[in-house]
């Protein structure tokens, strides 16, 4: 069992070391890539994001934000609903007043939040590495944000 495992070792070892040239010329071109970059178009963000609360921000990846935006809607409208139940209008006006603040908070800083996800993206690499730590080999891909 134990000679089984350092032989897998030394094959993986063989084959990192095998790979270390191919990696090393792709760290050297990781910039000239020529995938394409993933694109977020403002508009859409805008359009998603009036269409639903939080839409835009669900498109363009800010999950957290899109979930405030969200809850926040979701909230406003469910005060306003109680309130009217209870016949108390001035509550139930701030109640939707408040959910369409929060909502047009959203679909207004949609189109933002799509150029800030493209410009994260473009200053993004992927490159590849190989190390060696604790008697390991380490092979694998890396992002770098400058």
């Amino acid at each position: 069992m134990v000679s089984a495992a350092v032989t897998i070792r030394k094959v993986l070892l063989a084959v990192g070391l095998s790979l270390a040239p191919a990696i090393a010329r792709a760290q050297q071109t990781a910039t000239a890539s020529t995938t394409p970059i993933p694109y977020k178009d403002p508009q859409v963000a805008t359009v998603v994001g009036f269409l639903v609360p939080g839409g835009g921000q669900f498109y363009t990846e800010r999950y957290g934000k899109a979930a405030g935006v969200f809850a926040g809607t979701l909230a406003g409208v469910a005060i306003a609903v109680n309130a009217g139940h209870s016949d108390n209008t001035s509550v139930e006006t701030i109640g939707y007043v408040g959910a369409g603040l929060v909502w047009a908070y959203g679909w207004l800083t949609a189109a933002n939040d799509a150029r800030m996800f493209d410009a994260q993206r473009i200053h993004t690499t992927a490159v590849p590495f190989i190390s060696r730590r604790n008697q390991r080999l380490i092979i694998g891909i890396t992002r770098s944000v400058p």
